[in-house]
């Protein structure tokens, strides 16, 4: 057995283990909670970034935090790269996620998101996204951050995908300021582009996916957090000056050593 897969094989039962524990960590504290949205939250965001942060050093990750995330309440969009990115975020700060409805059908990051405070969304029902923005106001409201990828799927890191406006609806009626991030990974010399391994896209099985990346000795994680948020009354608007101003702090994941794209998998 070589080394790699001799690292996957105790990386991997410890994943599951730190998610066995975030499970119980929030459903223990919402029972001390009752139904006060704030007290759940609080106790919520103390678990998850404590699990996050260990569940970001069992995989290897080494997290690099440019910039300071916003101060509740906020909103936060950020380009995105895989079930990583959660996990990455959660290590600085436990926000509310709004995220497609299909995540909840994940293995491993489904359950992880259905145990903490997190929305879905079906971006194609009008009513839903409605009831969304809905959720969003109340909890900025409350003094909750919330934070969604609003490409809504994950990509290479190649470029950024155009930001659908849907979920901008509160923000652009409202005269809220989003805030912005970015996210970027890299592999050290020798192991597979971080693109192939870290980020998690196309048809990429997400076991295969998991137990490949578990074998890399370790992967840089860079957050960038914009300094400045945007507003603007019309959320098309809105969604076009947050696509360029990510597209501006946002360093391409997708390339080989020798700054070549790689090719890209198959999509169904």
């Amino acid at each position: 057995m070589t080394v790699g897969w001799l690292r996957a094989c105790i990386r991997v039962p410890a994943i599951f283990l730190l998610l066995a524990g975030l499970i119980v960590i929030n459903r223990t504290a919402w029972l001390f909670c009752g139904r006060d949205p704030v007290r759940r939250y609080r106790a919520n965001k103390r678990g998850t970034r404590f699990i996050s942060t260990w569940l970001g050093r069992a995989i290897g990750m080494r997290l690099k935090i440019v910039g300071a995330p916003p101060p509740e309440p906020y909103i936060l969009v950020c380009n995105h790269l895989g079930y990583m990115d959660i996990v990455a975020i959660c290590n600085v700060t436990a926000s509310v996620f709004i995220a497609k409805s299909e995540v909840s059908s994940w293995p491993f990051i489904g359950t992880m998101v259905r145990s903490t405070n997190i929305e879905f969304v079906d971006r194609v029902n009008h009513r839903d996204l409605q009831r969304v923005n809905q959720l969003a106001a109340e909890s900025t409201r409350i003094g909750r951050g919330v934070v969604f990828f609003p490409e809504g799927t994950s990509s290479s890191g190649r470029t950024v995908l155009p930001f659908r406006p849907s979920l901008l609806e509160h923000a652009a009626s409202s005269g809220l300021p989003v805030h912005y991030a970015s996210i970027h990974y890299e592999t050290p010399a020798g192991a597979p582009p971080a693109a192939n391994v870290v980020a998690w896209w196309g048809d990429m099985d997400f076991f295969t996916h998991l137990f490949h990346l578990a074998r890399v000795p370790y992967f840089n994680a860079t957050l960038v957090f914009a300094p400045e948020p945007i507003r603007s009354d019309n959320r098309k608007t809105l969604a076009a000056l947050l696509h360029q101003a990510c597209f501006d702090i946002f360093t391409p994941t997708d390339r080989t050593p020798d700054g070549h794209d790689l090719p890209t998998p198959p999509r169904s």
